[in-house]
């Protein structure tokens, strides 16, 4: 009960705006925030690897040109920061093919090293 009242948010609670880490369509649609977990679903064949190629994609890019499309997708340049990507549906065949789309993207050969498939 300890836990529960000290998470408890009151008028009085102080809490920390929002540190966007990857944004869809305008400045005011968060999709990912530092600190939270966030989940692509959906049935199959609805976008969501493509979707996920172009948030590791955009974490890539220091500065994304207004002519990429990115389906308005934006996020965060890592600096080199390792990026995690985690699949429990597909096989690794189709992992290694979301690299190599990451890759067309961002215009390399090979998938980054700090990148985790």
């Amino acid at each position: 009960l300890e836990q529960l009242l000290s998470d408890r948010i009151t008028s009085d609670s102080e809490i920390k705006p929002l540190e966007p880490l990857i944004k869809i369509g305008n400045e005011e649609s968060i999709f990912c925030a530092k600190g939270e977990i966030s989940l692509i679903t959906g049935q199959a064949k609805t976008g969501k690897t493509t979707t996920i190629s172009f948030i590791l994609a955009t974490a890539l890019i220091p500065k994304i040109e207004s002519d990429l499309d990115t389906l308005q997708i934006k996020s965060t340049y890592c600096e080199g920061k390792k990026l995690v990507y985690i699949d429990t549906e597909q096989p690794k065949f189709q992992t290694k093919n979301l690299g190599k789309q990451v890759c067309k993207i961002i215009g390399v050969e090979k998938i980054p090293q700090n990148i985790f498939l």
